[in-house]
């Protein structure tokens, strides 16, 4: 019995092993013949995921913006170190409406001056009582009109004027807001799937294909650059009727007949097409992302030479220069878009241009939060440069001498002048005896005349020149304190921004 099982063991094998091998490679054969004719799907990969990125919600944009209120905390600042006089014609009651402001002077200014006066009075009216003002300090008016307070008051105003700068700086080159730059991406972005940038939601009529009239014509570059929904059908459609091309470049479920290549038909070709979609990725609104996947599919383009020219293209070729109805050919034609193209020059690919100008839109957001987040710290730098002023001033001493506004410097004389004046007096003497009594005179005794000695006119010359130097030393000392207060708002601005 043992002996018998071996034997029908042995025998059993020998006999199934073959038909176990026949199994197996007729199974690989269909294997390999389903990968070998889909060639075009990575091609494939490439279209759905920026198609199905074209079809996710538009993005949900964030541009920071800058904070409205550091610039007016700068610009209470200026004002309340303006010159009291000025600042107190604007009332403090209430804020008032446009109707309130007074009327503007030249008529060339229209109504700009009232919208500038409505912004002062409101500062006034918010920094009239202590609690308004920073660190709860009111600054005297004495003290504002101080050498140290007008120091102080032209340094402010410099900042204020920083601060608005940098403020229009921003709106100017940035005036597109978020939302916005996310419509124009999703729209930049529908219009290069599928040639609209309002698609309808069937998928059997959301590719707005241009078509043509037969395979060749349909996936060159002036028809099938218009729309990726187009393009997706050039390497992956079989001939219709049993005609060429008869592979599955894209895989038996994705292989559309389209029969005569006009708009209709590609339509309906689509809508198979899209099935494939449904495990592709979508692709990250981000402009590295966006760029990134389409640089992935141009970057499949390749070469063919031929004994009449060059082929560039993308999909499947097969010794022919265009993407004809042929055996093993199923392309999308790129020749046009390329330096081999038989026109005056280059043509753009429409799609890719829509994707860039889409991405552009995310990076032209991303810019803007940028420069918003960079506005706003240099304005937070230059409100603490105000905040330290206003607290040095109303924390400070007042100078011994303080500036002198207005007033006429008194008359000084020359040493020329100085020394005639001398001269004169020694003069004026009659005879010898009287210039006894002039110093600095010596007496000439030939011309019996009185006259300014050398000694005089050294003396006369001190005097002029100790004159002019006193008062130089009053006007600095205005002057000084000026200077101080300015290098100290530099010294501040350097060590804020540094």
């Amino acid at each position: 019995m043992k002996q018998y099982s071996k034997l029908f063991v042995g025998i059993g094998c020998r006999e199934v092993l073959p038909l176990l091998i026949v199994v197996w490679l007729c199974y690989a054969h269909n294997v390999e013949t389903a990968d070998a004719e889909a060639k075009n799907l990575a091609e494939l990969n490439d279209i759905c995921e920026l198609i199905k990125t074209a079809d996710s919600p538009a993005p949900k944009l964030t541009i920071t913006p800058i904070d409205d209120t550091t610039i007016t905390q700068i610009e209470q600042i200026n004002i309340t170190l303006a010159e009291p006089e000025w600042t107190s014609t604007f009332p403090t009651d209430k804020i008032k409406e446009k109707t309130d402001a007074p009327p503007c002077g030249a008529t060339d200014k229209g109504e700009k001056c009232k919208e500038d006066w409505l912004k002062w009075q409101k500062l006034a009216h918010d920094t009239k009582t202590k609690e308004s003002r920073h660190n709860q300090l009111l600054i005297p008016p004495d003290k504002l009109m101080s050498a140290q307070g007008r120091a102080a008051a032209a340094a402010a105003a410099a900042l204020a004027e920083e601060a608005a700068e940098i403020a229009a700086a921003y709106a100017e080159n940035y005036p597109i807001a978020a939302s916005t730059l996310a419509e124009q991406f999703k729209k930049a972005i529908q219009k290069a799937a599928y040639n609209t940038e309002t698609p309808a939601a069937a998928a059997n009529t959301k590719c707005e294909a241009t078509g043509d009239t037969d395979r060749k014509t349909a996936c060159e570059l002036s028809d099938v650059g218009k729309a990726l929904c187009q393009a997706a059908s050039c390497p992956c459609a079989k001939g219709s009727g049993g005609d060429a091309p008869t592979e599955t470049h894209c895989g038996n479920g994705i292989a559309p007949t389209a029969a005569d290549w006009n708009a209709a038909t590609l339509k309906a070709a689509y809508a198979t097409i899209v099935t494939a979609f449904a495990k592709a990725k979508t692709l990250a609104q981000a402009p590295q992302a966006i760029l990134g996947g389409l640089q992935r599919f141009l970057a499949k383009t390749k070469t063919l030479g031929t004994g009449t020219g060059v082929g560039i293209y993308i999909g499947t070729q097969q010794n022919q220069l265009d993407c004809q109805a042929a055996a093993n050919i199923a392309c999308i034609d790129l020749r046009k878009a390329t330096t081999v193209t038989t026109d005056n020059a280059a043509t753009g690919i429409e799609w890719e241009l829509k994707i860039h100008e889409a991405a552009s839109k995310l990076q032209e957001a991303q810019r803007a939060d940028e420069a918003a987040k960079a506005a706003s710290r240099q304005l937070r730098a230059i409100k603490k440069q105000a905040e330290a002023i206003y607290t040095t001033l109303a924390t400070a001493k007042l100078a011994e001498s303080p500036m002198q506004v207005a007033t006429k410097k008194p008359e000084m004389l020359s040493t020329q002048e100085k020394t005639v004046q001398a001269e004169e007096k020694c003069i004026s003497a009659k005879d010898a005896e009287e210039y006894k009594a002039k110093t600095g005179c010596t007496y000439d005794k030939t011309k019996t005349k009185c006259t300014l000695s050398e000694e005089g006119k050294q003396k006369a010359a001190e005097k002029a020149n100790q004159e002019a130097g006193g008062n130089d030393a009053k006007t600095n000392t205005t002057e000084t304190i000026l200077l101080s207060l300015t290098m100290s708002f530099y010294r501040l601005h350097f060590c804020y921004y540094n």
